[in-house]
Parts: C-alpha cells; structure tokens; sequence
C-alpha cells in the first residue's frame, strides 16, 4: 500500500529541539513536507515512563510518512510563506506534545502521528 496518497497538504517542520538554557528551543532550519493535517480534538498522554505523564486534549493531529520529535514545531503551510528571519513562533507553529509509529499490516512501512499543542 502506498500511504503518500493520503498525504495532501504541505507544512514546515521545525526538527532537532534543543533546550536553550531559558525554557525554551532552539531548531534546525524548517523544512517543507507532506502531510495529513487535521484540526482536531483527541485525548493523549503526553510524558515519558519514569517521568510526569499526563493526559492532554490537541489542537491538531498530524499523519506523515516522516518521523517527528517531540518539541519539534509545525506550521500548516510552505517555506514560500516564511521570509529569512521567520521563526516557529512568528508563524503560530504548534508544538509536537507526544508521537506514534504504527506500522501497516505487513510491516513494511509506517505511518507516523504528531499530536499538537
């Protein structure tokens, strides 16, 4: 099965976060790619095992063929609408609060999911 035919909408992708040393990240350069992006409700847990886990309600969900890293920030929309000095936060990006993997049924591929925040 090809999953990329369910992907139709373009979004930046702010990978890599870092911690900063102030509360917050910092980013490697956005880069554009296809998605699945629904503005949607779902209840998640967001946390790691041994650490604070908590259950939280999104703002979108978002369905790629990339892998996601928590922190990571994402914007609906394409490099072409970001100018040089745009950052995560001038352009409203959500925050990626939790991610899954799901393979298909062969096992072959997977389909990967971010909840926002």
């Amino acid at each position: 099965m090809n999953l990329s035919k369910f992907f139709n909408q373009t979004a930046v992708y702010w990978g890599s976060p870092i911690p900063d040393g102030w509360g917050g990240f910092t980013y490697a350069d956005p880069v554009e790619m296809v998605v699945r992006w629904s503005d949607t409700q779902e209840k998640f847990v967001s946390g790691s095992p041994g650490g604070s886990i908590e259950e939280l309600l999104s703002r979108s969900v978002i369905l790629s063929e990339t892998d996601f890293e928590v922190n990571g920030r994402m914007y609906l929309g394409s490099l072409a609408d970001l100018d040089s000095t745009s950052t995560a936060d001038d352009m409203g990006a959500l925050t990626i609060k939790s991610v899954a993997k799901i393979p298909t049924i062969k096992a072959d591929q997977f389909l990967r999911k971010a909840w926002l925040n």
